[in-house]
């Protein structure tokens, strides 16, 4: 008998239950009939659509989906369990809910609190999936202390943030549409973000206007964000923050690191839609589309990645038009933050900045300005090491640069040969500095290697694609090309050349009359222990028919650290000086 009545109650549990069925009317409020039906061991259809204020408790291994558009509309805010950083929620999901195509509506103009789901402490493999949220003050998923849950395929509108995690495991956020997320009053909200996750995986979600960041990790490990767009985030559309202070994730002590955003796009601009789908301008200064903000965990177990990342900045004026940004503050932390195959474009003239006390890597990015834009300065600053092999910095002729394109400076560096930078490629106009080394706090020597660099134009070292400040430059296999336009005396100490070691054996002086080659001395260059130059000609100089090809109307004198040329003819002189630098 008992084996029958198990078997007769297992095929009850079994047949869904209908909200119809239950008595639900869809008119007024049905509070208390919610929280009724959703204790019910069996699975639930919502055909009828219903008003509350309540939230409802889902029974572990309990499902609730909607049919024919059937949606739960908030009455009043509503009142339930809060936790911490978060208001109540109209259903709080079980263990192995399924909770799919329910529209959670809060009210537009009134944006009642609370039509969300909440996954809370201990439970595991709950699904929100092709529901959507509209017009609620609250947050409408938030994955709190659970595991092994996901957020899939919902609509997000007009909300105060829009998926959530605390504290949480193995949660997947996929495949959303989320927009127009502000607080009514304080005018921030993140479009997805969460504190202290383990093995967070966000990817192909579109997230747009929010009024804080789009997507956004703070703390926690193994956390997996790709395949996304995200557009018009007032303080930055991805971003990485140190965990909280709260007591919770404090007392958690979960490592921070590798954390990977890769092949998501971006593109910035300078304002973002509120709830109500007001414009709002960007409020910080010193956000970007791939960001990281305020001061790293102190320790940490793995990178923090920024790979094959598109971030476009589209706006020319505004507020925070940055395309990568940070200003990590812990010089003792050992954070790693690495970047590869990134591309930036701009045509604000603004890329890059970084304040980082941290070991830095960039590989294979491409820094690309666009249009006839005021190139503004991109600082590498406050970096420990700095290993930067194979970027591109590309800016159009149409551009101006004003000051510097990027400085490497202020460096953290415990000793030499910890800033390299090789194989760079660096394309601009001609006239303005693309680089420049200026290591002011603490002078330390920077290896730049087998760079691609464009003809330096002229005599002055300040028209010159790479200058220096303080500290000192240590060439490898480095050429570079110096066209003497107008045959003046070219000085080798007034320039990067005298901040670097290196010892150049075969160089060449190309003497040319209206653009035609006359005449070619070659000659040595070195620099000792960063301050002491000498210049020595190979081939007899200061005369003419000397050189190689000799030739009656002009040549090439050395003397001291410098090169002069001489022109006997009515024809234009110029010069084409190439080097071979190698340290030593």
């Amino acid at each position: 008998m008992s084996v029958e009545v198990t078997i007769a109650k297992d095929f009850v549990n079994s047949i869904e239950l209908y909200a119809s069925d239950y008595g639900f009317t869809g008119i007024g409020d049905e509070t208390e009939k919610w929280k009724l039906f959703c204790q019910e061991p069996r699975s639930k259809v919502l055909d009828v659509s219903i008003g509350i204020s309540g939230e409802g408790i889902l029974a572990d291994n309990a499902s609730l989906r909607a049919i024919n558009g059937c949606e739960i509309t908030l009455t009043a805010d509503v009142t339930g369990t809060t936790i911490t950083g978060s208001e109540s929620h109209c259903l709080v999901a079980g263990s192995n809910s399924k909770i799919s195509s329910i529209i959670f509506n809060g009210v537009r103009e009134i944006f009642y609190n609370g039509a969300g789901v909440l996954i809370p402490t201990g439970k595991t493999g709950a699904e929100v999936l092709n529901c959507q949220f509209l017009n609620t003050s609250g947050i409408p998923v938030k994955f709190y202390k659970c595991s092994n849950c996901k957020a899939q395929n919902n609509y997000i509108e007009g909300v105060r943030h829009g998926i959530m995690w605390w504290l949480a495991t193995n949660i997947e956020i996929s495949s959303n549409i989320i927009t127009k997320v502000s607080h009514p009053s304080l005018n921030n909200g993140g479009g997805i973000w969460g504190a202290v996750g383990q093995k967070i995986f966000i990817h192909d979600n579109y997230v747009s206007h929010c009024a804080d960041v789009g997507i956004d990790i703070e703390g926690g490990r193994n956390c997996f964000v790709y395949n996304n767009y995200v557009t018009n985030c007032r303080n930055g559309e991805l971003a990485i923050f140190a965990t909280g202070s709260e007591s919770d994730l404090v007392a958690a002590a979960i490592t921070m690191g590798n954390i990977v955003f890769a092949n998501n796009n971006v593109d910035r601009y300078s304002t973002a839609n509120d709830r109500s789908g007001t414009a709002v301008s960007n409020a910080l200064t010193d956000a970007a589309g791939e960001m990281i903000y305020g001061g790293l965990d102190l320790i940490q177990d793995g990178s923090l990645i920024f790979e094959r990342n598109r971030v476009r900045v589209l706006d020319t004026s505004g507020n925070s038009l940055f395309c990568h940004r940070s200003r990590t503050s812990n010089a003792s932390g050992s954070a790693k933050i690495i970047q590869r195959g990134c591309i930036y474009e701009s045509v604000s003239g603004r890329t890059i900045l970084f304040y980082d006390r941290q070991d830095r890597e960039m590989h294979n990015c491409e820094i690309r300005y666009k249009g006839s834009v005021a190139v503004a300065l991109g600082e590498l600053r406050d970096l420990r090491t700095f290993k930067a092999r194979g970027n591109l910095l590309d800016i159009d002729t149409a551009a101006t640069v004003t000051t510097y394109a990027l400085t490497l400076n202020n460096s953290q560096a415990a000793n030499d040969a910890k800033l390299e930078l090789d194989s760079w490629i660096l394309r601009g106009p001609a006239g303005y500095v693309l680089l420049r080394i200026d290591q002011t706090s603490t002078a330390r020597t920077v290896i730049l290697n087998n760079m691609d660099l464009p003809d330096f134009v002229g005599t002055s070292p300040a028209t010159w694609p790479v200058s220096i400040g303080q500290g000192a430059i240590y060439w490898n296999n480095q050429k570079i090309r110096i066209q003497n336009t107008s045959g003046s005396e070219l000085d080798f100490a007034a320039g990067i050349f005298y901040h670097s070691n290196f010892d150049a054996i075969h160089c060449h002086a190309t003497l040319m009359l209206a653009s035609k080659k006359k005449a070619t001395y070659r000659f040595a260059l070195k620099c000792d222990a960063f301050d002491t130059l000498y210049l020595a000609a190979i081939d007899t100089g200061g005369a003419i028919n000397t050189g190689l090809w000799p030739h009656s109307f002009c040549y090439a004198t050395f003397s001291g650290t410098s090169i002069s040329f001489t022109n006997t003819s009515t024809d234009a002189l110029s010069a084409v000086i190439e080097l071979n630098l190698n340290s030593m």
